[in-house]
């Protein structure tokens, strides 16, 4: 009985040192790119671009096994991420000419879960792997669009900025897909680390409904660029 308390109070002393370096929260922050994919049909004189913007958000991760120099665990984001786009036109037509210009900023929030895999001691190397699904937020129009004529050459010019509304029977605001990310972290201090990761969400469900006889799907392909701070336990 004596040994048995013994071995239940050296237990208990070592239980800081099986739970060092296993759970882990942070913050991150950086930037996106996203390419909108769309089908243009027969929409030829429509060009559509890539476009920037900003993400942030909170992270925990449990590592749960350690082989050597590789950690195996699990990691959940919670984050804001902007999917912007750009669309513009330009069009000739008996002597008249119309062009447009747009920029749409497309905020959602995410929520990734992967599996993370990092290597190394106080500079590490990590790859994580997942799913993730978002919910569309907000959906604001930004841009100008102008008309003119060949022959006077006077153009009028249109600057619009709007909040999009969004309709329940055209637009698909839950998006699900894949992530995937690579990255470098260096751990400063004994409970402090930061990080520099390269994400890319593949979007996998259409941004519009399908409503109409056409099919015409619309999906986010979006890369992210982010450093974080993380507080190790």
């Amino acid at each position: 009985m004596h040994n048995i308390k013994i071995l239940f109070i050296l237990l208990l002393a070592s239980l800081p040192d099986i739970a060092s370096g296993q759970w882990r929260v942070g913050a991150t922050g950086g930037t996106t790119l996203n390419h909108y994919v769309i089908d243009k049909h027969y929409m030829e004189d429509w060009h559509y671009d890539n476009g920037c913007g900003a993400t942030f958000g909170v992270f925990g991760q449990y590592d749960f096994m350690t082989w050597k120099k590789w950690t195996f665990g699990v990691r959940a984001d919670l984050n804001w991420a902007q999917k912007n786009h750009k669309a513009y036109r330009n069009q000739l037509s008996e002597g008249e000419t119309k062009a447009v210009d747009y920029t749409f900023y497309n905020n959602y929030l995410q929520l990734p879960v992967m599996a993370n895999i990092n290597f190394g001691r106080k500079l590490k190397g990590f790859i994580n792997l997942g799913i993730y699904g978002a919910y569309w937020l907000t959906n604001n129009v930004k841009g100008h669009s102008s008309y003119g004529s060949m022959k006077s050459r006077i153009r009028t010019l249109l600057t619009e900025e709007s909040k999009v509304a969004f309709d329940g029977k055209r637009d698909q605001r839950w998006e699900f897909g894949l992530i995937g990310g690579i990255g470098g972290e260096w751990q400063f201090a004994l409970h402090w680390g930061v990080h520099l990761e390269l994400r890319y969400y593949r979007g996998l469900t259409s941004k519009q409904k399908d409503y109409m006889q056409t099919n015409d799907p619309r999906y986010n392909d979006t890369f992210a660029l982010q450093t974080g701070l993380s507080y190790i336990f």
